[in-house]
């Protein structure tokens, strides 16, 4: 998976919203299985004995590397024989030209991992499952990234050419027929027709799909968290004016479960916001106590970093804040601003969110 800088927060080298879905819902071996299925080809998803498929790791690692790439290794019988399948699984959420070239590098780092001695290395399986604004264009193999293979160099440098080539699986050419026809889990399903909306900027035509798919993932274990998981990647990605549309999705959902959901987010929410204010204050309480004293240093660092933090989430969910909102923030406690950030999750007005 790509980094770069974070949709929300702005952060350098934080994983985007997209990023967090996939990972979120692939990092789970039945729905990783599920999607390698879909993708490989016929022929070889037709002689895997269902039976005999196990997921021996699934893990997205932290390397210098591979930022946030995710190896999927299966065991399965292939024709009566015994195989292991090392999946090298990548999510894009922009075209990448090089992108053979980049899973090349990732393969050869696979192989070293998974067959560390001198034996005879398991099978690779590259995917690059893309969802992004328009149709993936960068070449499949590496070969056709190398120069001196044009029409009039091809002949001499014929059979030396490398060839390296990945699966692509692109989400813009994504129907509900096809996404139907291919045997994905339930949170699967939901995850990819949701990026994949989402990324063309097609959600509105989207949501009775995207409402069923929720309506089936609710019938599993899965589905308490799933409709967290899809509350908070949608309330991320979609500007303000679009919001409405998640009401359409979670319609015909009992209001307890999304009541439950959203506590689940808001909790998650109030954690990370107080993480990043312990930081701050830490911080400026450092370089303010030096002057004034530590312990007052601390307190005022802390309620101006959660003052800011409440202030942009008001910002993302209102729109652009009065400057006696502002004000009013600003002079607040921190137990009034913890108030605050809770009540706009529910709130549907900017007046409701301060406490009227």
């Amino acid at each position: 998976m790509t980094t770069g800088p974070d949709e929300i927060t702005g952060e350098e080298g934080a994983p985007s919203p997209h990023d967090r879905l996939f990972r979120a819902v692939f990092s789970r071996p039945r729905e990783a299985e599920a999607l390698v299925r879909s993708l490989m080809p016929r022929a070889l998803a037709e002689a895997l004995e269902p039976s005999s498929v196990r997921v021996l790791s699934s893990a997205f690692v932290d390397a210098s590397l591979r930022a946030s790439q995710g190896d999927l290794v299966l065991s399965a019988r292939v024709g009566g024989r015994a195989v292991r399948i090392v999946v090298v699984l990548e999510h894009q959420s922009r075209v990448e030209r090089r992108m053979a070239l980049r899973v090349l590098r990732y393969g050869g780092e696979a192989w070293v991992e998974h067959a560390p001695s001198s034996g005879p290395l398991p099978m690779l399986l590259p995917i690059v499952v893309y969802a992004g604004p328009r149709p993936w264009t960068a070449p499949l193999d590496v070969g056709e990234l190398i120069d001196g293979f044009d029409a009039g160099g091809a002949d001499l440098f014929d059979g030396l050419r490398p060839r390296f080539r990945y699966l692509l699986d692109d989400l813009t050419t994504l129907t509900e027929a096809g996404l139907r026809a291919r045997g994905l889990g339930e949170l699967g399903a939901l995850a990819l027709w949701a990026l994949s909306a989402v990324r063309r900027g097609g959600l509105r035509a989207a949501v009775p799909t995207l409402a069923g798919l929720l309506h089936d993932v609710r019938r599993t274990a899965d589905g308490p968290e799933a409709l967290s998981l899809l509350f908070r990647y949608l309330w991320s990605v979609l500007p303000v004016d679009e919001r409405p549309l998640v009401d359409e999705v979670v319609r015909d959902i009992p209001d307890e479960e999304r009541d439950a959901a959203m506590k689940t987010i808001a909790d998650d929410m109030m954690e990370r916001f107080r993480e990043r204010l312990v930081a701050e204050a830490e911080a400026r309480g450092r370089a303010e106590g030096e002057a004034s004293g530590e312990a007052r240093g601390e307190a005022r660092g802390e309620g101006r970093g959660r003052a800011a933090v409440v202030e942009k989430q008001l910002r993302l969910r209102f729109g652009v804040l009065p400057a006696s909102a502002a004000a009013r923030l600003r002079a607040m406690s921190s137990a009034d601003l913890d108030m605050v950030a809770e009540r706009l999750l529910f709130a549907d007005t900017l007046e409701v969110a301060l406490g009227g």
